[in-house]
């Protein structure tokens, strides 16, 4: 099937969440431009993410299917999780779990083909690739467990649940862009080092943020706008 007319679309979105997610990250959380912007990096990602995982299947490649769906997972479990009250578990966290637990299946499925290869790839992406998505997908997946149990979160659990999911989102859109798309740069900048900067700053958010909140906020009252982040 001929999906080049999703090619435009997925390409706008990419570079409309690349811009909209780097804001949203470094604004004041709760603030309503911080609200904004990630309104607009949740619809663009999950356009980004859905269109790209539908262009690969029919490539196809695996591995960019798994990503462009991983990463629709954990954006729209992300944003649900401040969408939604306190305390609060439904079909949609329950059908999430399941999802989760199919993509890392896949993921794995995928790792296990290109291991048995000759070349010890599948689609030109080798086992570990495939592994590594496969493991977040599971863990993010053993986590919505406890959410559906649990009836859901609340305080700074709803908040940090919230704010990884939705950076490794933005990791996800910034690597791609900028080691996956380096021939899109000058030549001067086309180096591994300095592309990598950026993606290195989204890991340094994705770890300092969630840990921020478990650890040195007061709990929330009643949401994001409450948090001391």
């Amino acid at each position: 099937m001929d999906l080049t007319q999703l090619v435009p679309v997925h390409v706008a979105a990419g570079a409309l969440g690349l811009v909209s997610g780097a804001a949203a990250a470094l604004l004041r959380k709760g603030s309503p431009s911080h609200v904004l912007a990630g309104k607009v990096f949740a619809t663009t990602m999950l356009a980004m993410s859905g269109s790209g995982a539908l262009i690969a299947y029919f490539a196809p490649t695996a591995a960019s299917v798994v990503a462009g769906l991983l990463t629709f997972y954990l954006v729209s479990t992300g944003w649900m999780a401040i969408r939604t009250a306190p305390n609060t578990a439904g079909a949609f966290e329950t059908g999430a779990c399941a999802a989760g637990f199919a993509i890392a299946a896949y993921a794995i499925g995928g790792g296990l083909e290109a291991s048995a290869s000759s070349g010890g790839t599948k689609d030109g992406f080798p086992a570990l690739i495939y592994f590594i998505f496969g493991g977040i997908a599971a863990f993010a997946a053993v986590l919505d467990v406890r959410v559906v149990v649990g009836r859901g979160l609340a305080g700074r659990q709803r908040i940090a649940r919230h704010l990884w999911r939705m950076l490794f989102g933005l990791l996800m859109a910034t690597s791609s862009f900028f080691l996956g798309q380096m021939q899109v740069f000058p030549e001067p900048l086309r180096k591994p080092p300095i592309l990598a900067l950026p993606v290195l700053a989204v890991i340094g958010l994705l770890v300092y943020w969630p840990l921020r909140v478990l650890l040195f906020s007061r709990a929330p009252k009643t949401g994001l706008n409450d948090a001391s982040v």
